[in-house]
């Protein structure tokens, strides 16, 4: 970990930076230094073709690479990245082609400045934990089926009016559906029921740290 004399200081890759206006967390310095993996004119042709051993190499260490921001700061990366990782098991060239594409994405949302943001200004009225989901029925590789969630600390305004509510992100992520889904309901069904398990998680969480004492769920 390195750290400023303002105060700022780095960890694990990302940078977090506290002013007046709150706390921001971002990862620009890590996407910078990532570097594509190189793909020949000619091999780019055979898109179909499998992996070389050393390719597949490359390609399982960008994966992993990119995996961490999708994580830690970067949300709009979860899906790109978990699409990448299902996909090591059979790559193709195409899907290398693919991940050098996603680490472009990745880098100018960095350079546009994705990041985390913990502003200052105190929420409105009652607080709340929302949790949004969404997921796709059979469109993954080997006809799996995707979920994904973002957990959010917001004001209980946000029930009240159509007008933008500020919220807080704390938690998100997509990833494979592992029970075995039939349609479109049981896939949007086992997506409520993560979303749902993860906000009471952060529901407890934020209650203990409040009040020191669990809600009732």
């Amino acid at each position: 970990m390195s750290k400023s004399k303002n105060g700022d200081f780095e960890v694990l890759g990302r940078r977090v930076v506290q002013n007046s206006e709150g706390i921001r967390v971002d990862q620009w310095d890590y996407l910078k230094k990532l570097k594509p993996v190189p793909v020949a004119k000619a091999r780019k042709q055979r898109a179909d073709a499998s992996l070389t051993p050393g390719e597949r190499t490359q390609f399982l260490s960008l994966t992993a690479q990119l995996a961490w921001p999708a994580r830690t700061t970067i949300p709009a990366l979860a899906y790109l990245a978990s699409d990448l990782q299902r996909r090591v098991a059979d790559a193709k060239v195409s899907d290398l082609v693919r991940a050098n594409w996603v680490l472009k994405k990745a880098q100018e949302l960095g350079r546009a400045g994705d990041c985390l943001w913990f502003r200052r200004n105190p929420l409105e009225n009652q607080i709340m934990v929302l949790g949004v989901h969404d997921a796709s029925f059979a469109r993954q590789p080997q006809g799996g089926s995707q979920q994904g969630f973002l957990v959010m600390i917001t004001s209980e305004e946000v029930l009240k009016t159509p007008k933008p509510v500020r919220t807080f992100l704390v938690d998100w992520a997509s990833n494979k559906i592992h029970r075995v889904v039939r349609s479109t309901l049981a896939a949007e069904a086992a997506s409520n029921s993560h979303a749902h398990a993860r906000a009471t998680l952060v529901r407890v969480l934020l209650a203990e740290i409040l009040t020191g004492q669990d809600p009732e769920i």
